[in-house]
């Protein structure tokens, strides 16, 4: 039986690959990202029995975005990390992960309405899941906040 590619199976190729090349790390990244949650707009119970690969799926997505972002932050492109942690919450809104570096990455381009903003929106997301914030997550919004005194 031959199996048909899919972007899964893309999106694993891609953010696989390692080069010794900075840039070219940065641009399967960036390729391997995806738009929006798995499987959205399908009824959940038609996919039943895709939910331990949806879980794999986000997974792997927010580590992508996690990655990207941080190799964004680390050259001063506020604007790259921010495209990158954005693009991951819109597969897991719940990752804080993500938040932080977003926050990092308003914080760095001077948008501290913006920052507020960001930080409002994720509360409201915890409170709605019923989600305490990590401390991680504290603590950068309180060292963003003391480095802009």
């Amino acid at each position: 039986m031959q199996q048909s590619p899919c972007d899964w199976d893309a999106f694993q190729n891609l953010a696989a690959a390692h080069t010794g090349d900075l840039a070219e790390r940065q641009e399967r990244l960036r390729r391997a990202l995806v738009r929006g949650r798995p499987f959205s707009g399908v009824p959940a119970r038609r996919y039943s029995w895709s939910e331990d690969i949806v879980q794999e799926i986000i997974t792997a997505v927010v580590h992508v975005a996690d990655e990207l972002a941080d190799l964004r932050l680390r050259e001063s492109d506020g604007r790259g990390a921010l495209w990158a942690a954005t693009r991951g919450l819109q597969v897991a809104r719940e990752a804080e992960q993500l938040w932080r570096q977003r926050f990092r990455a308003h914080a760095l381009l001077g948008e501290e309405r913006e920052l507020e903003a960001a930080t409002r929106s994720m509360e409201a997301i915890l409170l709605d899941l019923g989600y305490a914030m990590e401390a991680e997550t504290s603590d950068t919004l309180r060292l963003l906040q003391m480095a802009k005194r």
